[in-house]
């Protein structure tokens, strides 16, 4: 076993590895995928099988060495494959939210499992008994990832889909595959930062003592006051509320972002602070609430560019608070877009994330303990957004075997310190969003209700002026 020892877990890679033991932030991936004939169990087993020869986190295990958690290669590489038949379309989201709870044998690996959900056939002269055939003849499998947190982030798993589907695309070929990027296990991706902006000064302790101050005395989410926990529940699940926009909506948005001067983010950072806003205040005169809310940040972005896309995991969410009306209109929408395009950018121009990321790995485990600790949401939600995913996974060309068509991307959130986390991913020319939400905390009903409410934003902020 000694042999196989390659190096400690960073500090993200040991933050995702607690709250994995605590059933927290195993992440979900779910992945349409069309091929021009059927994809055999064999031909899945044997490109899965290629694909953790060239991705060498998904051959790690976690052990302890002299008391910290160590990645080793596992001893006997393997895949954690199996097709589910399905009898329904919407059969997908059990498996994928079935993937949330799944605890890795960790000391053996593998640390990620693959499931394929076989759909009944839609046409009546289909032969091909399991699959989907949709009106262009081609088959439909929908392909639902479980993944460890500690090997990989929402960069990494587009990374990984790409290097899949060309994987998929030669074996239905086959053909050999070339050559894909190079894939390599680095150092712990944070340790690759610029060492000034990681460097302590004498003012960084101030910050640390405020945000200790932040820990020991937390704020409680106005939502769970409004709306406390359901009562009487079985089992605790993260669960999703999926809605993909059209290619036309999409556009909409997009434009009416570039005539704002505004990002999608703050768009979609207005849409799901207003949007529960008017929740929280709802039966009451119209207000002015503080919403305070998380945002997963790609670190990648402050490392040099050749390593903009380096597998692994590199993620920092801060915390930023915003004034946000309760009443819904137009120039009220745009104006917060514009508030929280502004707020973020400011937090990354002006150091305060690669500051608040520093104090964080300064102060170690203790804010995920903590976090792990307390009962209570402290935040209203949190975000991930990751942008145009089609420069990550571009979209083949219109030949190929097999593309993938949708994602959705989820994470176990029991005990997060918010009751939502929102997705919004811009993937073959459309926004995919999902909602994620926990059942200890948020009933089904309100759960789509916000999800409801956040995407009609969007998508009333994109046409003409509300009268």
């Amino acid at each position: 076993m000694a042999n196989n020892i390659i190096r400690p877990l960073g500090h993200d890679e040991t933050n995702c590895a607690l709250m994995h033991e605590a059933k927290v932030s195993t992440m979900a991936f779910t992945t349409w995928i069309t091929s021009k004939r059927l994809i055999t169990d064999d031909v899945w087993v044997q490109c899965l099988g290629q694909l953790q020869r060239d991705i060498p986190h998904l051959r790690l295990a976690i052990v302890w060495q002299e008391g910290k958690r160590h990645f080793k290669y596992m001893d006997v590489p393997r895949v954690d494959y199996e097709a589910v038949e399905g009898t329904a379309e919407d059969d997908w989201e059990k498996v994928h939210e079935d993937m949330m709870p799944v605890m890795f044998d960790t000391a053996n690996g593998p640390l990620w499992r693959v499931r394929v959900v076989r759909m009944p056939k839609q046409n009546a002269d289909s032969t091909m008994e399991g699959y989907v055939v949709n009106d262009n003849d081609l088959f439909n499998s929908v392909v639902v990832f479980g993944i460890h947190h500690s090997i990989m982030d929402g960069t990494s798993k587009l990374l990984m889909l790409r290097r899949l589907i060309d994987i998929l695309n030669a074996a239905m070929l086959g053909v050999p595959c070339e050559d894909g990027d190079v894939v390599m296990l680095h150092p712990a991706l944070e340790d690759l930062l610029p060492k000034d902006e990681m460097t302590f000064s004498w003012r960084d302790y101030l910050h640390v003592i405020k945000a200790k101050l932040t820990q020991w005395f937390p704020s409680k989410s106005l939502y769970m006051k409004r709306f406390p926990p359901p009562v009487a529940i079985d089992d605790t699940y993260t669960k999703t509320v999926a809605v993909e926009f059209s290619i036309s909506e999409t556009d909409r948005i997009l434009a009416k972002c570039k005539e704002h001067w505004t990002t999608v983010h703050g768009a979609f950072f207005a849409a799901a602070s207003m949007a529960i806003a008017n929740m929280i205040n709802d039966g009451k005169p119209p207000s002015v609430l503080n919403i305070g809310s998380i945002h997963a940040v790609n670190m990648r972005r402050f490392l040099p560019p050749e390593l903009n896309a380096a597998f692994g995991i590199l993620n920092w969410v801060p915390a930023v608070t915003i004034m946000t009306p309760t009443t819904v209109t137009y120039s009220a929408f745009w104006k917060l877009a514009k508030d929280a395009t502004q707020v973020v950018h400011s937090a990354l121009r002006n150091g305060d994330v690669t500051q608040s990321y520093k104090i964080d790995k300064y102060i170690g485990d203790d804010r995920v303990k903590r976090i792990l600790a307390n009962p209570d949401c402290t935040m209203e939600f949190m975000t991930s957004n990751i942008g145009d995913c089609d420069k990550l996974c571009p979209p083949g060309r219109h030949d190929d075997e097999v593309h993938a068509t949708r994602i959705v991307s989820s994470t176990a959130s029991r005990r997060y310190p918010a009751p939502f986390v929102h997705y919004l991913h811009k993937f073959r020319g459309r926004f995919c969003y999902n909602l994620d939400y926990c059942t200890n905390r948020v009933s089904d009903t309100n759960a789509h209700k916000y999800a409801e409410l956040t995407v009609h934003l969007m998508k009333m902020a994109a046409g003409d002026e509300w009268t």
